[in-house]
């Protein structure tokens, strides 16, 4: 999977999931994390989601085949 087909897989939005606007980069600012410990667990969090994206399309290649 090249690096488009995943970042894409990464940021669709679930069915469950609200569509936003992008956010502008003042209200990045005012939601980045302020700590160490806060950006480990964003990190951590983006990782989780990663995963999780994968996985689901790894299992929707599954279910086509």
């Amino acid at each position: 999977m090249d690096i488009r087909a995943a970042s894409a897989a990464v940021h669709t939005p679930r069915a469950n999931e609200r569509v936003s606007a992008p956010e502008s980069s003042a209200e990045r600012r005012k939601t980045a994390p302020d700590s160490a410990v806060e950006r480990k667990e964003a990190e951590r969090a983006a990782d989780a989601r990663r995963q999780e994206a994968r996985r689901d399309e790894q299992h929707r290649v599954d279910m086509r085949a």
